[in-house]
């Protein structure tokens, strides 16, 4: 007795467009970071804030349990007209007082294979 497929020709046209879909996608790669430079170029400090750890209570079922949120530090400095934000507790507490004001900044660069280049400000010195 011979097998017979029993498979719809819809389905099986579906299953053969998702399979190119699902192997297109993994062939094509992804671009790859091919260099990363750093240097420290002057920003501007334009805004730093905080908010302090806090809870609340959470009632779960017939237990309360305590969700605690913890502190957040948020300093905005700006570069070649573009608004960077770091989030490190300690460039908060240096820079919270110099808002307006100039300091070095490390600008970290990177460059792909598709000759295209990302820019961002890391860190403050």
């Amino acid at each position: 007795m011979a097998y017979r497929n029993n498979m719809n020709p819809m389905k099986l046209i579906l299953v053969a467009i998702f399979a190119t879909v699902i192997i297109s996608m993994t062939l094509t790669g992804c671009k790859k970071c091919v260099s990363t430079e750093y240097e420290y170029v002057p920003v501007k400090i334009t805004d730093a804030e905080s908010r302090s750890a806090y809870s609340y209570p959470v009632r779960v079922g017939k237990t309360t349990s305590i969700r605690v949120v913890p502190a957040s530090y948020n300093t905005v400095v700006e570069y070649d007209s573009v608004e960077y934000s770091l989030s490190s507790s300690e460039t908060y507490y240096k820079y919270r007082d110099k808002i307006g004001k100039t300091a070095k900044g490390k600008l970290e660069t990177k460059r792909y294979d598709d000759g295209s280049a990302k820019v961002r400000i890391v860190s403050l010195e």
